[in-house]
């Protein structure tokens, strides 16, 4: 008899669509640099396989601000256990001129209706693309009060910057290192105090004296 068990994880969110999202969703009402904010619809896009499978939050302008948000049931962590954030994203009427992200935030907390890009958050996560120059994908911490990016940049093939669906993930792991994952394949690994320049765990021990024979001169003779 196989007695062995396995852990199940903690689903911290998930978010389908099939459904009316606005029970559970709070779109922002705060002007941002660019306007007023724009509201998102309920859609499955211009194009799908499934009209009800494919729905999403879908923006309804260009050169808008659209912000969005909803609760989670208790909040996510690292501790002795792997976070995965992971959502889907298309650009479905990207034209060459086009210039537009499509991040996901983590907050500790927050003002549900008054949510701009200045926010504070723990986690800011999603491609950014440009026009045929520019496609990176943002993974974004926030270390010792402020947002700190990947000290290097995240470049996305061209192959990715298309119309079609993508899926993002983000793996991070109770030891620190980290996977970032587009379509289930890996751009991405390391460890987060390597990547993001962050010192490590350590603090001054009180108990450590300067030796007495220590020497503190800038330069000393040579015999």
């Amino acid at each position: 008899e196989d007695k062995s068990t396995r852990a199940r994880p903690t689903i911290y969110f998930q978010e389908t669509f099939t459904t009316s999202p606005w029970r559970r969703w709070v779109q922002s009402q705060e002007p941002s640099a660019l306007g007023p904010v724009a509201p998102f619809e309920w859609t499955a896009g211009d194009w799908f396989v499934d009209d009800l499978r494919d729905l999403g939050l879908g923006t309804t302008q260009n050169l808008a601000h659209h912000a969005a948000s909803a609760e989670m049931a208790e909040p996510a962590s690292t501790v002795n256990k792997t976070l995965v954030v992971q959502f889907s994203v298309k650009h479905s009427r990207k034209q060459f001129h086009f210039c537009g992200g499509g991040y996901i935030k983590l907050f500790s907390e927050l003002n549900q209706s008054n949510l701009t890009g200045s926010s504070p958050y723990e986690i800011m996560f999603g491609p950014d693309i440009c026009g045929y120059d520019v496609g990176h994908v943002h993974v974004i911490i926030l270390h010792k009060g402020r947002p700190k990016p990947r000290d290097e940049e995240l470049r996305m093939d061209f192959s990715i910057r298309d119309h079609r669906s993508h899926l993002y993930s983000l793996i991070l792991h109770p030891d620190g290192r980290y996977d970032v994952m587009i379509d289930l394949k890996e751009v991405a690994s390391g460890h987060v105090e390597a990547d993001w320049s962050v010192a490590g765990r350590t603090m001054a021990d009180p108990r450590d004296t300067m030796p007495e024979d220590w020497v503190t001169a800038a330069t000393i003779p040579d015999p």
